[in-house]
């Protein structure tokens, strides 16, 4: 008599395998920098935005993870959510300790994620040019308030203007 080994465990079996990669690349390199881009091909900007990302992952190839999440895919919306990303394309830069430092929505230039991604990296990491000024640590681009917003904050009025 032969045993039928369980459909469960086969079921069980490819769904750690087909989570495996983003498994390892999310919980990787949490002495790394981190790029997580959340795009699809609905996206109007999707090609020039992938061919930013392509040189990008060049250019850092064993300095920075790059884990890079499918917008369209419905079996993505648990990242979509627990990211609070609601634009495609959006590329999120977290620092050396995993925190999200930068967010961008929408189609971004190549130069600004590049100075994001090199005023992370440890000195001895970071390229010649650091990106143009206004892409430092800290630096969100659209929106312009922290995303997503903390609760209970109330936005400052910018000295020398009527709110």
């Amino acid at each position: 008599m032969r045993r039928m080994f369980p459909r469960y465990a086969v079921v069980l079996g490819l769904a750690v395998l087909l989570a495996l990669p983003l498994v390892l690349a999310v919980g990787c390199g949490e002495q790394q920098v981190k790029v997580m881009t959340f795009m699809g091909p609905s996206s109007k900007s999707y090609e020039t935005m992938k061919t930013v990302m392509d040189n990008l992952k060049k250019k850092y190839k064993d300095k920075v993870v790059f884990v890079d999440v499918d917008y369209d895919d419905p079996n993505n919306k648990s990242e979509l959510e627990k990211y609070h990303v609601s634009m495609n394309p959006t590329v999120l830069v977290f620092n050396t300790k995993g925190e999200i430092k930068q967010t961008y929505m929408g189609a971004a230039r190549e130069d600004m994620i590049d100075g994001a991604i090199a005023s992370y990296l440890p000195q001895e990491d970071r390229p010649p040019s650091s990106g143009p000024a206004g892409s430092g640590p800290g630096v969100t681009t659209t929106p312009a308030t922290p995303y997503p917003p903390t609760q209970g904050t109330v936005p400052m009025t910018i000295p020398g203007t009527t709110p």
